[in-house]
């Protein structure tokens, strides 16, 4: 496989769980399950609830 297609792929899979940490938040679920669920660390979460908030505002 190819360096570029494997970069584009783990670049998917990341968007893919920070598209699933959003609706998690959405959903009003804890950090401390979407962590445990995406693999994302507890800055990113807080930094998607932070965008989250103030697109809302």
């Amino acid at each position: 496989m190819k360096i570029g297609e494997e970069k584009g792929r783990a670049e998917g899979r990341k968007l893919e769980k920070i598209e699933i940490a959003q609706n998690m938040l959405k959903a009003k679920i804890s950090i401390e399950t979407i962590v445990k669920s995406t693999g994302l660390t507890v800055k990113e979460i807080k930094s998607l609830l932070e965008n989250l908030v103030n697109t809302v505002l």
